[in-house]
This record gives C-alpha cells, structure tokens and sequence, in this order.
C-alpha cells in the first residue's frame, strides 16, 4: 500500500514538472528562458531619449557642414570680384594739382581791351563774362584752343603704347560740372576706353578761380587715367 502512494506521489510530481516546464504556454509564470531573452532585449534596447540626442548632434553637424560650404563659396566670389577690372576709385594727384597751377599762368595770345595778353587764369574770368579779344575771338574760343594745344604738347601722351588711358579736362562755374560748364570738354582716349571709366589709376584734381560766393565760382578740373603698374 505504501508503495502504491510513492508510485503515485511520483507521477503527480513527474506531471507536474511537465505542465510547468514542458509546456510553458499553460504556465501562469514565466520560464526561465524568457526571463533571460527579456534581459538581453532590455541590454541592447536603446532609451528614446539617448536616439533624439543622437539626432541632434547629427542635425548639428549637418548645419555646421553647410555654413562652412556657403563661407566658401563666398570667399570664392568676393577674390573673383576682387580680381576683376573696373572703375576705380578717383585719387588726388599732386602732380596734377601742378600741372593745372602752371598753366594758369601760361600767357595766350588773346588781348581785350589792347591790354596784355590774357593768362589762362584771365581768360577763364573772360569767358564766364563772355568777353572778346581784341581780334574778334571769343574768349572761350581763345581758351578753349590754347588748353588744347597746351595739353597736345604734354607729357600726358594718350596711346595705345603709352601709360595714358585717357584725360579729360573741363571747365565750368558753380556746383554742377556739366551744367556750368563753359568750353567743351578737352578728352582723348585709347583702347577703346570710355571717358570715365578707368579699369587703371584714376587721378585727378581741381583748379579753382575763387569769386565771392561757390555758386560763380570757376573751376579747371583734370582727370588722366593711367595703366595700373
């Protein structure tokens, strides 16, 4: 009898073992093995918050890349720019400055009134008051013609073999140069370049013939333009 009730104990027990180990899926606990495999899975699990950071520093770097790239084409440009020929700034010369003083001084052959002949300076005045000379010459003509030959006979040769783009020369009263001027404009040029518009050293400098207010004053304005050294 008593061995009839270990043979059952035994197979209750060899039951037992089967339904909780055997067959898990009738178990209300867990096994062993998926314990372990939840372990591993929560091991290798990467915290949301750790991908966002991850994200942010890609972000970042992705935007530090494209503020480089867009400094460099920038720098490029501006060297391209930089590099470029044009219209440079006008300079003040005192080599013009005495240049215009010199002949200010220079005597023409124009007499009004039977007096002495006219300077340059003289005749300026002249002209704005519309006077004549004694052989019936404006003396705008007169000034217009002597400034010409004056400045033919330079040393501001213009050619395409010479160091001298261009030159202008004007004159003309009050705060507007083209609206007071009072000869035509004295200019040549090679090249092919504008007037004005030097791709080389532009200098330049004013002459003035002082009156009582600006609005009357006179001015002799020189511009040359010469082949960047």
């Amino acid at each position: 009898m008593k061995s009839k009730k270990n043979k059952n104990a035994t197979r209750a027990l060899t039951s037992n073992y089967n339904s909780n180990f055997a067959n898990p899926k009738k178990n209300p606990h867990k096994p062993q093995s998926e314990s372990f495999g939840f372990f591993w899975e929560s091991k290798n699990h990467k915290p949301q918050g750790f991908l966002m950071s991850k994200r942010a520093q890609e972000e970042m770097v992705g935007f530090v890349l494209i503020v480089v790239i867009v400094v460099i084409i920038a720098v490029i440009f501006l060297g391209i720019s930089l590099r470029k020929p044009g219209t440079t700034a006008s300079q003040k010369s005192e080599e013009v400055n005495s240049f215009l003083s010199s002949i200010s001084y220079y005597t023409t052959d124009c007499e009004i009134d039977v007096s002495y002949p006219r300077t340059i300076g003289d005749l300026v005045r002249d002209c704005k008051d519309n006077k004549q000379c004694v052989d019936n010459r404006l003396a705008c003509e007169a000034l217009e013609f002597t400034l010409k030959a004056i400045i033919s006979n330079s040393t501001y040769v213009v050619s395409d073999d010479s160091s001298t783009i261009y030159y202008k020369l004007s004159v003309y009263y009050g705060l507007n140069e083209e609206s007071g001027k009072l000869i035509n404009t004295i200019s040549k040029t090679s090249r092919n370049a504008q007037i004005g518009e030097c791709s080389g050293a532009k200098v330049y400098n004013i002459k003035s013939f002082g009156e009582e207010t600006e609005e009357n004053n006179i001015h002799m304005k020189f511009e040359v333009c010469y082949v960047r050294g």
